[in-house]
């Protein structure tokens, strides 16, 4: 099974968990904290690894929330969620 596969497969369980334990409530908390979103980051994350790309280039690293790269962008700077650099390269702010 690919790592997304089992990725998804805990992002259902927790969803189920919060509704049979909290209901509702459990389900709005549970989406509203980062801990699903960050399942799926990391399966991305993976998947950047598996594709050639070093860890040492991806930002934050696998398993990790911190440090977000700033990019900026036409209008504004926005911190990304999950970036790959071309090459390691030094890091002025974090």
């Amino acid at each position: 099974m690919a790592f997304i596969d089992d990725q998804l497969i805990l992002f259902k369980q927790r969803i189920e968990e919060a509704i049979v334990s909290k209901g509702s409530e459990g389900k709005t908390s549970v989406i509203r904290s980062s801990g699903l979103i960050q399942l799926i980051h990391d399966a991305i994350k993976y998947e950047l690894i598996l594709q050639g790309i070093s860890p040492n280039n991806i930002f934050p690293k696998l398993y990790e929330t911190k440090p977000e790269i700033n990019l900026a962008g036409f209008f504004k700077q926005k911190k990304q969620d999950i970036c790959a650099k071309r090459k390691a390269a030094r890091l002025e702010q974090l």
